[in-house]
């Protein structure tokens, strides 16, 4: 997924993944086996060097919030997202999934 946030380039700005559908999806019925009953533990983002990311971010429900601030006017940045999450019906803790977003940083 790739989207445009134009921002004041001296001010903070931010992004979410909402997991909530990748969430529901684990709770059907696969190919693989039973559906799973999934909590997300954490959330954390992996990002270029010249983004900074600022102390806001987090996670309210299942959206993984990124509040940014930095970077250059019109580069591309992608933002990897990774949850951890237990699956109440497995014994494995800890597990993982990312997703990536990219954003494109326009200045007002």
């Amino acid at each position: 997924m790739s989207l445009t946030i134009t921002r004041d380039a001296d001010n903070k700005w931010y992004t979410y993944i909402d997991w909530g559908p990748w969430v529901d999806k684990q709770a059907l019925t696969t190919p693989n086996g039973p559906g799973l009953t999934v909590t997300i533990a954490s959330a954390t983002w992996a990002i270029p060097s010249d983004l900074t990311e600022e102390g806001e971010t987090g996670m309210v429900g299942n959206i993984a919030y990124f509040v940014g601030s930095s970077g250059s006017n019109g580069t591309p940045y992608p933002l990897t997202c990774r949850i951890t999450y237990a699956a109440a019906e497995l014994s494995a803790t800890d597990l993982t999934q990312d997703q990536t977003l990219t954003v494109n940083l326009k200045d007002q």
